[in-house]
């Protein structure tokens, strides 16, 4: 009996097994180079994210300059009013003059619209008469029929 063949065979077999290990380690590797390449796209999309100042839940986190003074010029006035009245002054007292304050600055602008005409037409000067909600529910109910 010649065995030689079955030499033959179990060569062949080892050849394609190791074929199939070659495939099988060749298509392993570039999943793991595709995934590479996903990770390294999603640290550079974060990189840019924050560099650009995109935040997830919201769009850019960029103030305006022209903001950022005027609030500064508006927290320097209370700061001033405040230390220019006495330090002894409880916190009350110092709500109440900056309230007093505004007061008076509304009741300038008030008497300026007056005495130049402009509140004819300014509908913050308008009397207020009756109840608001009927108006609102007569509108709602005018809206509705229409």
């Amino acid at each position: 009996e010649d065995f030689g063949a079955w030499g033959d065979v179990d060569l062949k077999k080892q050849q394609r097994r190791a074929e199939r290990q070659a495939e099988k380690d060749r298509r392993q590797a570039e999943r793991e180079a595709e995934k590479a390449i996903r990770v390294k796209a999603k640290e550079d999309e974060k990189k840019r994210k924050r560099a650009t100042g995109v935040a997830r839940g919201g769009g850019a986190k960029v103030m305006n300059p022209n903001l950022l003074q005027k609030w500064a010029k508006v927290k320097e006035e209370v700061t001033q009013n405040l230390d220019s009245d006495d330090d002894s002054d409880d916190q009350e007292a110092a709500t109440k003059r900056v309230r007093a304050r505004k007061q008076a600055d509304i009741d300038q602008w008030r008497a300026e619209h007056i005495h130049s005409g402009e509140a004819v037409d300014n509908s913050n000067f308008a009397p207020v008469t009756g109840d608001w909600r009927e108006r609102v529910r007569h509108a709602q109910t005018a809206r509705a029929a229409a």
